[in-house]
């Protein structure tokens, strides 16, 4: 499994909110269908701090194939968001995951 990990800085706290509540309204449909690139997506964790604007987007796929396609189409989303701006992506195996049920 692997893991790519996008930080975003500099949102303010309705920022952050309109982000929250733009990518819950739309993420059961875009797991439902996802747009092309991004049918590879296992998992997607959304991490915020409020207090400082920071945040970290953390999609998680099952092929290092399957990341770099994911990739290439997240990076087609616009670096600015919600009054922040995205700063890096990082790349990372996933050594370690387990979910309790």
């Amino acid at each position: 499994m692997y893991a790519r990990v996008a930080m975003y800085h500099g949102a303010d706290a309705g920022g952050i909110e309109k982000i929250l509540t733009e990518t819950a309204k739309d993420f059961e449909a875009r797991l439902a269908d996802p747009a092309e690139g991004l049918e590879g997506v296992s998992e997607f964790l959304l991490l915020v701090d409020r207090e400082s604007g920071r945040g970290l987007g953390i999609s998680l796929f099952e092929s290092e194939e399957d990341l770099k396609r994911g990739d290439a189409e997240l990076n087609r989303v616009p670096l600015s968001q919600g009054g922040g701006v995205r700063t890096g992506v990082e790349y990372y195996e996933v050594a370690l995951h387990r979910v309790q049920a």
